[in-house]
């Protein structure tokens, strides 16, 4: 065998050129691992509206500024959405403070008295609307509201009928939209 310097013999050739080959896969993964990462990121920036922080939409921002926007924007969504839930949970499951006096009591107490929510079901049949509404006696103001909405979405309201089960009120609303 001759082992002259510069010259080469089978074997190593094909590991260099195996070794080229992966050297060119690597380079084409990584520019496919980039150009996925640069659309996610445009992704991510385009459900950030244009004038979250009052700035100017035309100015570039950089990628981390980017980012850092998008993450502010998440958690200000998160905080609405917690305000939201506890809105709803307050209202869901409102409790009205009654105080009563026992006349063997010298100190007043006062009795803590849930309500369930009201329930509302409408069904279209264009034009006609029918609203059924389910309340709590005490809650009439549900039905008014109701009505009221109707109304403002211009329907007309052409029959209400009502009916009394325990302590729930079912309200039966027809309604035709004016066109």
């Amino acid at each position: 065998m001759d082992q002259r310097p510069g010259k080469r013999s089978g074997p190593p050739q094909a590991a260099g050129a195996s070794s080229s080959s992966t050297r060119v896969e690597r380079k084409t993964m990584e520019k496919n691992r980039r150009n996925k990462m640069k659309y996610l990121y445009s992704m991510l920036n385009s459900l950030v509206p244009r004038n979250y922080n009052n700035q100017d939409p035309k100015e570039a921002k950089s990628l981390p500024d980017q980012i850092d926007e998008a993450a502010k924007y998440i958690k200000r969504l998160e905080a609405r959405v917690n305000e939201a839930q506890e809105k709803r949970n307050t209202l869901a499951g409102r409790k009205r403070l009654h105080s009563s006096t026992a006349p063997d009591s010298s100190a007043s107490k006062s009795a803590v008295q849930t309500f369930k929510s009201p329930k509302m079901d409408i069904q279209v049949h264009w034009p006609a609307l029918e609203v059924t509404l389910i309340s709590e006696m005490c809650n009439h103001f549900i039905f008014l509201d109701a009505v009221r909405v109707l109304r403002e979405e211009r329907a007309e309201v052409l029959n209400v009928n009502f009916s009394v089960v325990g302590s729930s009120v079912y309200h039966l609303i027809r309604a035709e939209v004016i066109i």
